[in-house]
């Protein structure tokens, strides 16, 4: 969508911000550069550990003036156990959801697909 978006859009970046892979090789990074515009390493996500791919979507908003997300209001992921031993099921959180709250927040531009 976003390359789409760029036909209409030339000043339109794609930047692949890594959430692993602090250093890469010259080939990885040539692999990604053949869909994106530049990668970097998010330094939000130092020691973020379970939380690293939200530092790395806080990061990347911060650093975007228009989000394109392809959000549905309505859905919530499967139910799960914490692990096999526990009786309830619990909500996770959507990363989806979390990443568009955060961009309302700081009153990004957003473009969800989802209703295109």
């Amino acid at each position: 969508m976003v390359g789409k978006l760029k036909e209409s859009y030339p000043n339109l970046r794609r930047i692949y911000i890594r959430a692993e892979y602090r250093h890469i090789s010259d080939d990885y990074e040539k692999y990604l550069l053949q869909t994106c515009d530049e990668t970097y390493y998010s330094e939000r996500a130092i020691g973020s550990v379970k939380a690293v791919y939200i530092e790395r979507n806080c990061d990347m908003i911060d650093q975007s003036d228009f989000c394109v997300v392809y959000y549905k209001e309505d859905y919530a992921p499967p139910k799960r156990k914490s692990s096999r031993h526990d009786l309830f099921d619990y909500q996770p959180k959507s990363g989806t959801k979390t990443a568009y709250e955060y961009a309302k927040r700081k009153k990004k531009h957003i473009i969800n697909i989802v209703k295109q």
